[in-house]
């Protein structure tokens, strides 16, 4: 599935463009268009400077089930956009009346990791003595939805925690595209949050397959 990836998002040639999100005057059309060309030049600059073609195709292997999992963000203002190919086993997701809101994702790290990882976080004297004696894996999870105060303009909202301990991350991120964990979906399965790709598809052939091995 790394080929499907190339595929769609060929690193060499155009795959998305970008069209104005309300009606646009006809005097300011050519405007509008100019800003969008610019946006364009801009996004796939900043693609390019990643690492999103090296991960993709890795995290592509999970559109076999029908769900693929991204993370993205920017360490500092200075360096590229880094993105990591998600293991759909780390996410749990929920669906909402806007699609996939809630969404979560586990994963273990060495305790000497923790201050790489959250170079800003507030540890707890337990979580301390355990970085600074390098000892164990702790179990590091992050939560994000959206806060609908404002129905117009939803935020996001992030929540961390460190074997279930706050670290002093919780915070808003802001409106549509702040959150880092990018979900996309195959053949979305109705009333649930996850995709049905061709493994799943498959399931009943394989059983009887099974079947027919054992007579």
């Amino acid at each position: 599935y790394g080929e499907l990836f190339s595929t769609m998002m060929p690193e060499n040639a155009p795959w998305v463009e970008y069209e104005p999100g309300n009606p646009v005057e006809q005097d300011q059309k050519q405007a509008a268009e100019q800003d969008l060309e610019q946006f364009e030049v801009a996004i796939a600059r900043a693609i390019r400077a990643s690492n999103f073609y090296d991960e993709g195709p890795t995290a592509f292997q999970d559109a076999v089930v029908g769900t693929v999992a991204m993370w993205a963000d920017r360490p500092a203002l200075s360096l590229p956009i880094n993105f990591e190919a998600v293991p759909i086993s780390e996410v749990y997701l929920r669906l909402g009346p806007r699609g996939i809101e809630d969404r979560f994702r586990c994963k273990k790290y060495d305790y000497a990791d923790l201050p790489v990882l959250f170079p800003r976080a507030s540890f707890d004297r337990e979580t301390a003595d355990k970085i600074k004696n390098s000892k164990g894996t702790a179990s590091v999870q992050w939560g994000f939805w959206r806060d609908y105060s404002d129905p117009s303009n939803p935020i996001w909202l992030q929540r961390i925690r460190v074997d279930g301990k706050s670290i002093g991350l919780d915070v808003e991120l802001g409106e549509e595209g702040s959150c880092p964990l990018l979900i996309g979906r195959f053949n979305p399965v109705p009333g649930s949050p996850w995709g049905r790709g061709p493994a799943v598809r498959m399931l009943p052939t394989l059983r009887v397959l099974d079947e027919v091995t054992r007579m």
